[in-house]
Order: structure tokens, then sequence, then C-alpha cells
């Protein structure tokens, strides 16, 4: 489905996968769908997002939610992603903390998305000398993956050595 072929594109940052996502969609089913404008919206977010045109993406983003062609938790989490990515952190902070914040009750954004808004909230968090936020993210990040594959542990050790470098600093 194009849909998922743009979200593909977003992924591995490939404009020209994205564009044709959105052309294909255009050529086959647009005049299909029941919000024509809405899902275009959608696919110039993942054009957008691919081409890494952060400031771009975000209004489009907030068109695509509103027209209920993206769902909340995908659209918190790729605004999260524009605003940290276009140098934003207290931007960014506020949308990874909303999408944490968000039930996931088919666990797709989630399985995507949450292992890593954990570690990238410790990241953050660290930077801006918020040490109980940035354990509380790192040490969730630790948690989820303690059993990924052997080929994901560097990062887990990485968040790990963080962690406790910042539990060190704790006073008391």
């Amino acid at each position: 489905d194009w849909n998922y072929l743009g979200q593909l594109a977003v992924t591995s940052r490939d404009p020209g996968l994205a564009r044709q996502a959105r052309d294909g969609f255009n050529r086959d089913q647009a005049a299909t769908t029941a919000d024509p404008e809405g899902a275009r919206a959608r696919f110039e977010v993942w054009v957008a997002m691919a081409e890494q045109r952060w400031d771009a993406a975000i209004p489009l983003i907030h068109e695509a939610t509103r027209r209920f062609m993206m769902q909340e938790q995908r659209a918190t989490a790729l605004l999260a992603q524009a605003h940290d990515l276009a140098g934003r952190p207290d931007s960014a902070i506020v949308y990874f903390e909303r999408f944490v914040a968000i039930p996931d009750p088919n666990m797709l954004s989630h399985a995507e998305y949450l292992a890593g808004t954990h570690k990238r909230l410790g990241e953050l968090y660290d930077s801006k000398g918020n040490t109980e936020k940035a354990i509380q993210h790192f040490a969730a990040f630790v948690e989820m993956w303690k059993d990924a594959e052997p080929v994901l542990q560097p990062k887990v050790r990485e968040a790990q050595a963080k962690l406790e470098r910042l539990r060190a600093k704790r006073p008391g």
C-alpha cells in the first residue's frame, strides 16, 4: 500500500521513494479516498520528512491529524522527531513526553518508537542538566532493551553507562 511505502521512505530517508508513494497514491487511490486532501497532506508529510524539511513537515502533520488521516501516536512521534532534528530540544521534549503518555491500544507506534523515545529523552534531559528525568528515561530504555539482540547491546551498554554516571552525580 502506498501509505506503508511512504512510511518506509521516512524511516530510510529516501525522498524519491516518498515521492513515488505520493504519486502512486494520487494516481491509484486519491479519487476513491473519503478525504483526498487529508490523505494528500499525509503523503506530503512523508515527502517533507524524507527530504529532511522539518519545518515544512510540522504543519502538514497537524493538518493530516486534524483530518483524521494520521493516528495521534504516529503524528506525535513525527512532531517530536521533526522538532528534535530542527534543533528545538524544548519542543522535542514536549512531543516526546506526550508520545510516551499517549496510550497505544494497538502497540503499533509504541513498538516502533517507545524505546528510542525514552533513550532520546534521556539524552535531551541530560543535555539540559535535568538529572532525575534523564535517569528516568535512560532506565526505561535499558529495561525495555535489556534482552535485545546482541547487535543492539552496545546501545544498551551505552545507555547503562550514562545511567550509572547520572546516578553517581546525584547528591546523597
